[in-house]
Parts: C-alpha cells; structure tokens; sequence
C-alpha cells in the first residue's frame, strides 16, 4: 500500500511541475475568467429507466466560475458567455492576437 501511495504521489508531483511549465508559458490578461467545465451523465434511480442498465442520462455541461458560483446548464449558453466575456476583453486590447479576429467573427455568426 505504501508503495502505490509513493506512485501517486510522484505522479502528483509530475503533474504540478507539468502545469507549472505550462502556465508559465502562457501570457494570461488579468481580465481572465477563472471557471471549471464540468461534463456530467447521471443516473435517475427509477426502477425501470434505461439508465439502470448502463446507459445514464446526459450529457450535462455545466461552467462554473468559482469566484461567484455562477453555472450555466449548457454548452451553449457557456460558449455565448465566453463570447461576450472575450468581446468585452477585447475592447480593451491594443493590438489584438494573431487569427484571433477570425474566432470572434465565428462567435459572432452564432450568437449575433
């Protein structure tokens, strides 16, 4: 037991020196939304629901932002939210990223 506990936690260790190369990588705004996305499938408990043999209700997207507790119920509407986060962050850019007008001309013809 004390030998798997050793693995995780040399595993553990990888990871965290991974995301910090990572991080250290990127160039992140201050202006940037903190949140998780969560993908949920789950199951009911009725007797005789399909989700009782395997196949669960689902998929559930869920955004949240932790600083708030906002959660939006769908992609959708967390993909509109970070539409509308990064046009309001992008107001006050300078010169905007490289190809990035193109995603934003994308967001744009979804969700006007």
């Amino acid at each position: 037991m004390d030998k798997i506990s050793a693995l995780h936690k040399l595993a553990l260790a990888a990871l965290q020196k991974r995301k910090a190369a990572l991080l250290s990588g990127l160039h992140l705004s201050p202006d940037l939304v903190r949140a998780s996305y969560v993908r949920q499938y789950l199951t009911c408990g009725k007797k005789n629901c399909r989700c009782r043999r395997g196949l669960k209700h689902g998929p559930f997207s869920i955004w949240c932002n932790p600083r708030s507790r906002d959660h939006f119920p769908s992609d959708e509407a967390a993909a509109k939210l970070m539409y509308l986060a990064l046009r309001s962050i992008m107001r006050g850019w300078k010169v905007p990223a490289q190809h990035w007008q193109a995603a934003m001309n994308q967001f744009a013809i979804v969700f006007g």
